[in-house]
């Protein structure tokens, strides 16, 4: 089951969907910190959504995941 399309406007957000789609990619946190060259502490605090991450990291570890980020302008309800 693939995941949808998600509005995020949290960094645990963020987190919580790069946790789950490491976990439906079947790797550990080991795993994927020794893949990307990145410390287990490093993974775990951005799945835990740590502010102070830098965003590209963040950014490199959803698309090595094959998730894709999209920014448009939020519409007015």
């Amino acid at each position: 089951m693939g995941m949808e399309m998600q509005c995020v406007q949290r960094t645990s957000e963020i987190g919580n969907l790069i946790r789950r789609r490491r976990r439906e990619a079947g790797y550990t946190i080991q795993q994927l910190a020794q893949l990307l060259g990145c410390s287990t502490r490093f993974l775990s605090e951005v799945e835990r959504g740590k502010e102070s991450a830098s965003i590209g990291r963040v950014l490199q570890i959803a698309v090595s995941l094959g998730l894709e980020m999209r920014m448009g302008k939020k519409s007015v309800r």
